[in-house]
């Protein structure tokens, strides 16, 4: 896996993508319903094959989009679930304290009881 810098051809191809499927989506938003899950509105023929060709054309930008995408998702998540891994730790040890000094108060209660 390569984790240097992304090339700055997929960048721009990612952002051609984008706009591109922003304004067909803004352009066909009427369409879209109908034709992306034909099932539910009416199995013709013309119906179908629209909607497998918008499903195809939906994979491809998604196969373009996320290489490039890929590694900043990670470096964003990796950043936000720091601080939670950080707090999960602390919340453990604190936790394996407290379940040592019950054992030591439980184990000195038993020593008193069985006298």
């Amino acid at each position: 896996m390569n984790d240097g810098p992304t090339p700055r051809w997929q960048k721009i191809v990612a952002s051609g993508l984008a706009v591109a499927t922003a304004t067909t989506v803004g352009f066909g938003w009427s369409r879209i319903g109908p034709d992306l899950w034909p099932p539910d509105r009416s199995f013709v023929g013309p119906n179908l094959v629209a909607a497998a060709v918008q499903w195809a054309v939906l994979f491809v930008i998604a196969v373009l989009v996320w290489p490039p995408t890929r590694r900043r998702i990670h470096r964003f998540a990796d950043r936000k679930l720091g601080e939670i891994h950080t707090r999960l730790d602390a919340h453990e040890a604190l936790h394996a304290e407290h379940a040592a000094k019950l054992d030591r108060i439980l184990e000195h209660l038993g020593d008193h009881h069985d006298d």
